[in-house]
Order: structure tokens, then sequence, then C-alpha cells
């Protein structure tokens, strides 16, 4: 009795077979681009974080420096729950994460360093630090989005 399988794929597949198969495919796909954008709310997530956190970071002193510290933590944490439930992960999105997470790591710790040791306190140079360290995370965010 034929089941309308052959012995090697796509063999005899009949074409309502194959239509309900490609409709599976779309469907798949579909899921898979909807629940992979968490990658781009991620890494936006930390990029407004740091536009804040940074300059706080540096302008901060006292039980303020001890707050923000506990704070960034606790976001640190935070997002890092939320990132181990997420069960998709899109093609690439590995490699841009990492991507951006490494220049931003080198633009914050660069940061820091320089501003405390030559602009402590002062947010002319605090501010654009964060935001400027935000930028390879907008920019991952951006093309996750586009991906």
């Amino acid at each position: 009795m034929d089941d309308g399988r052959g012995a090697y794929p796509g063999e005899g597949l009949s074409p309502a077979r194959a239509a309900v198969a490609l409709a599976s495919v779309d469907r798949s796909a579909a899921a898979v681009r909807r629940h992979g954008r968490w990658a781009a709310r991620y890494l936006l997530a930390y990029a407004v974080a740091t536009t804040v956190f940074l300059p706080a970071t540096g302008l901060s002193t006292g039980r303020w420096s001890l707050l923000v510290t506990v704070a960034w933590i606790a976001f640190v944490v935070a997002t890092g729950v939320y990132a181990r439930r997420q069960s998709v992960l899109r093609r690439g999105a590995r490699r841009l994460y990492l991507g951006a997470t490494l220049v931003w790591a080198l633009l914050w710790v660069s940061a820091v360093v320089v501003g405390h040791s030559a602009f402590s306190g002062r947010p002319s140079y605090w501010v654009p630090a964060g935001l400027a360290a935000s930028v390879p995370l907008l920019l991952g965010a951006r093309l996750a989005i586009r991906r």
C-alpha cells in the first residue's frame, strides 16, 4: 500500500502534502521572526540603560554611588533572566550580540578609566560618554530589527 511517501524525500509527495509542508515551514519561519525580536529589545534596553548608568556611575559619590551600583546589578540580573527565558535566537543574532557588546564593553571601560582619571564629577564628559557608549548597542538593535 502506497502512503504517498517514497524511499527518498520528495519522491511521491502529493501536491496537497507539499502545500501542507510548505505552510508549516512558513508558520515556523514567522514564529521565529516574531519571537526572535527579543534580541533587539535586549540591546535597546542596554543602550538606554547605558545612557543613564554610565553618567550616573561617573557623577555619583557616597551613598548615591552604592545606589547606582545596586540598580545596575538589578538591571543586569533582570535582563539576564529575561534573556535566559527566550527560546528563539535568530540566525546571526549571537554574532551580532557579541560584536555589539564587545565594542560597548570596550567603550564603557575606556570611558570609566579616562573619566575617573581626568574628568571626575564633570557632566560635560560623562553624559556624552554615556551616549557614545550606547551607540554600538543601538546599531546592534537596529540590525537585529532589520534581519
